[in-house]
């Protein structure tokens, strides 16, 4: 946890959504409750008002790995990286931010 955000690698999901078109969707449809999670290497975000209208935020983040390992030529990875700022109360603020080839870090 970073402040009341969880933060899973990814993994602990279990199956069920292997590999969908949008990581943090995948996130949310599992769960149904605001996470940050690593495991798909692949930088997105999603957000779905709950039955009570209160917003629940999803995020995945890219790797800082290699994008085209042995055991994976073929995959949809991009670089990436999510910044946390935790205030006093425990409220957090995520940055999810996408690595181009180039070198350039954008937010997404």
């Amino acid at each position: 946890m970073l402040g009341k955000l969880p933060v899973l690698h990814g993994h602990e999901k279990g199956k069920g959504i292997s590999s969908p078109v949008n990581q943090a969707r995948g996130a949310f449809m599992r769960l149904h409750h605001t996470v940050l999670e690593g495991h798909g290497h692949r930088t997105s975000g999603h957000c779905e008002p709950d039955m009570w209208g209160s917003e629940v935020f999803c995020w995945s983040t890219g790797c800082l790995c290699d994008l085209r390992p042995e055991f994976a030529r073929l995959n949809k990875w991009n670089w990436g990286f999510a910044t946390v700022t935790v205030e006093p109360d425990s409220q957090f603020n995520v940055e999810n931010f996408r690595i181009t080839a180039e070198g350039k870090v954008r937010t997404s």
